[in-house]
C-alpha cells in the first residue's frame, strides 16, 4: 500500500485505475498526486479516472480520449520510447500548481461570461479581478475571495459576474441562502437570465425544495432548451422520483446541448467541469436507467 501524498509510486504501468482522488482532495493535493500517477503511467498506457471525475485542469499532463462512449486519459505530450538501454532518463518536471490554478481560472471565467463582451475601460480590469476571485475560490480563500467581489461590484453594479461568483462561493460553503440573495441581484439586473434561474434550482434541490427546483430548472431551459446542466439536474429530480421515462428524456437533451461542444470545453457555472465530464456521467446514468425498464 501506498500513501497517496507522501510516498512515490513504481513506474511503468500500461494500465491504472484511479477512482475518487480528484474529488475528494482539494486542487492543490489533487495535482501533485496525479502528477505522480502521470510519471507511474508508461508513455503508450491508458489512465481511468471515476466517471464524475476530470482533469481538465491538467490538459498540459493529461490527453483525453472519448472512445465508444469511454472517457480515459493518456500522457500528453509524451516522449518516443528510447531504443537504447543505457540511455538516461530525466525526471519529468513539477507541473507549476500556480500556472495551472491560473489557466482554469481563467477558462472558467471565459465559459461564464455572458454573451457579447463588456465594454468600457474597467473591462481587463474588471476580467482580472473575476479570474483573481475564482483562483482564490479554487484555494478556499473564500473570504479574500468576497473582498474582491466587493471591489468588483463598486466598479460596475450592472455587471452580473461578481454576483454570480459570490453566489458560488456561497454554494460552495453550503450558505445557500446567502447564494439565493446574491442570485436575486442578478435577476434584479437581467430577469431572463438563463444562468441565475439554473442556479436558483441548484440552490432549491440542496434545500430538498423540488417543487420549486424543477420549476427554476424548466424556466432556465425555456430560456435556453441547450443549457444541458440545467437538463442534468432536471433529470436527476426525476430519476429521484421515480419517473423513468422523464429522467431519460432529460439526460437525452442534456447529450444533446453538449453535442454542440468540444470535449474539453467548460461548462459555465459548472463548478471548472468540462463537457466530456458531463457527458460520461449522463451516459453511465442512462444505462442504468434503460436496466430499469
Amino acid at each position: 500500500f501506498h500513501n497517496l501524498i507522501e510516498d512515490d509510486f513504481p513506474i511503468g504501468f500500461d494500465v491504472i485505475l484511479c477512482r475518487n482522488v480528484v474529488i475528494y482532495f482539494n486542487l492543490e493535493t489533487t495535482i501533485r498526486i496525479m502528477s505522480k500517477v502521470r510519471r507511474s503511467l508508461s508513455d503508450a498506457g491508458y489512465l481511468f479516472i471515476g466517471y464524475s471525475e476530470s482533469l481538465q485542469f491538467m490538459a498540459d499532463e493529461f490527453r483525453m480520449i472519448d472512445h465508444q462512449d469511454a472517457i480515459y486519459y493518456g500522457k500528453a505530450g509524451e516522449r518516443p520510447v528510447s531504443v537504447s538501454a543505457t540511455a538516461p532518463t530525466e525526471p519529468e518536471p513539477v507541473p507549476d500548481l500556480d500556472k495551472i490554478i491560473e489557466e482554469l481560472s481563467r477558462s472558467e471565467i471565459k465559459a461564464d461570461a455572458a454573451p457579447g463582451v463588456k465594454r468600457g475601460a474597467d473591462a481587463h480590469r474588471m476580467r482580472d479581478i473575476s479570474i483573481e476571485i475564482v483562483k482564490r475560490m479554487h484555494l478556499k480563500r473564500y473570504d479574500g475571495a468576497l473582498s474582491l467581489v466587493d471591489e468588483a461590484i463598486a466598479r460596475d453594479r450592472n455587471n452580473t459576474d461578481p454576483y454570480y461568483l459570490a453566489a458560488e462561493i456561497c454554494m460552495n460553503q453550503g450558505r445557500l441562502k446567502d447564494a439565493e440573495m446574491w442570485l436575486s441581484n442578478v435577476v434584479n439586473i437581467n430577469p431572463l437570465d438563463p444562468p441565475a434561474h439554473y442556479l436558483f434550482g441548484c440552490i432549491y434541490m440542496g434545500e430538498e425544495r423540488l417543487d420549486e427546483a424543477k420549476a427554476s430548472l424548466k424556466k432556465a431551459l425555456y430560456l435556453d432548451r441547450d443549457l444541458s446542466l440545467a437538463h442534468f439536474y432536471l433529470a436527476n429530480i426525476y430519476r429521484t422520483e421515480g419517473k423513468t421515462d422523464s429522467a431519460i428524456r432529460e439526460y437525452r437533451s442534456a447529450l444533446n446541448g453538449l453535442s454542440k461542444s468540444r470535449l474539453d470545453d467548460i461548462l459555465a457555472h459548472g463548478g471548472g467541469f468540462n463537457a466530456a465530464t458531463l457527458a460520461s456521467v449522463c451516459r453511465d446514468n442512462l444505462e442504468r436507467l434503460k436496466a430499469l425498464q
